[in-house]
């Protein structure tokens, strides 16, 4: 599987590389970096359309000068990027989620470690940073929680370290679904069910819990089932979206029954807990 990297310079860079990929992830880009003076974005080859691309909203607005360059890129390069750009996620000097050839320096209550297929997103940090954050203040012991788009499946092993019953993690993503299997072996729970799939294959089943840190059409799509899932009092933890979009996401999950608990910012990235 080969992709697209689009090398784009942006001035200025800010907010504009955060709404870029927004945007760019409605027509589907599926990863960011963040490189210093370029914004990179990555989409497979097979689903690239540059005409489309043009048309993004950033890429034609007046206040900002976008110039870009694009190339392939070889899957067996993928792994090296990642490595090169990841840096650790750490919560709150609580948790960090980092990979086997970090080094850390200071005990940790909660170490997961990490070994993904592919780049991450721009919003990696910032969404898993307030999903964790979020987590904390949950009661998960022996309930059932679904890691709903679970990349590399932090969000499912960090469940049971919390000492969560039945969870299981689910992604349509190759990538995702082969990194998590490989990431809940690695940290010690392979009781974690893994699927490949959509929503579909989990939509008929029961949790206590939700995750869904995925991005906000989905979530939008996805809310009625959740809703279904959960029992009175079930809780929903979702992110992956921009703050200046929470509003929509609230309203359309109030409309579908939900409660909201709490709603979380950092560095304009969005983090709402909602309760059935």
């Amino acid at each position: 599987m080969e992709y697209v990297e689009v090398s784009f310079h942006l001035y200025p860079k800010e907010p504009w590389s955060d709404l870029l990929a927004d945007a760019l992830g409605e027509i589907g880009f599926e990863s960011f970096m963040d490189q210093g003076e370029f914004f990179m974005a990555y989409i497979q080859k097979n689903d690239f359309d540059e005409d489309a691309m043009k048309q993004v909203w950033v890429l034609n607005e007046p206040e900002v000068q976008v110039k870009y360059e694009l190339q392939t890129v070889p899957n067996e390069n993928w792994n090296k990027k990642w490595e090169d750009n990841f840096q650790p996620v750490n919560v709150e000097d609580r948790c960090i989620i980092r990979a086997s050839f970090h080094k850390v320096d200071q005990p940790f209550e909660f170490e997961i470690l990490i070994d993904p297929k592919m780049a991450f997103g721009t919003g990696h940090h910032e969404s898993t940073y307030l999903m964790v954050q979020s987590m904390f203040d949950v009661d998960f012991k022996d309930k059932s929680v679904l890691d709903m788009g679970s990349g590399t499946g932090v969000l499912a092993i960090l469940a049971k370290m919390l000492h969560s019953g039945e969870t299981i993690a689910v992604d349509n993503n190759d990538w995702a679904y082969e990194s998590t299997k490989e990431n809940v072996e690695s940290n010690g729970y392979p009781e974690i069910e893994v699927i490949l799939g959509e929503i579909e294959t989990v939509r008929e089943k029961k949790f206590d819990i939700v995750l869904a840190n995925i991005n906000r059409n989905i979530v939008y799509d996805q809310l009625p089932d959740y809703y279904k899932m959960l029992p009175a009092g079930g809780l929903l933890l979702t992110s992956g979206f921009f703050d200046y979009d929470a509003p929509s996401v609230i309203e359309k999950a109030e409309e579908v029954g939900f409660k909201l608990v709490k709603k979380n910012t950092r560095n304009n990235w969005a983090q709402i807990v909602f309760e059935k």
